[in-house]
């Protein structure tokens, strides 16, 4: 549970940053998750319907 929890904020903390980001039209520095890593993300994982994945 902790876990989940866990890459639930670092999932909010990027979206953070991806908001700020564009306002400023600037890309996003220092990324929390790389784009091998975008699966991991909360938005992403917590769409999966499919117990496999």
């Amino acid at each position: 549970m902790s876990y989940l929890l866990f890459i639930k904020r670092l999932d909010d903390l990027e979206l953070t940053k991806e908001r700020k980001a564009q306002q400023l039209n600037r890309p996003v520095s220092e990324p929390i998750f790389s784009v091998e890593q975008q699966c991991c993300c909360w938005s992403n994982f917590k769409n999966l319907t499919d117990s496999e994945d």
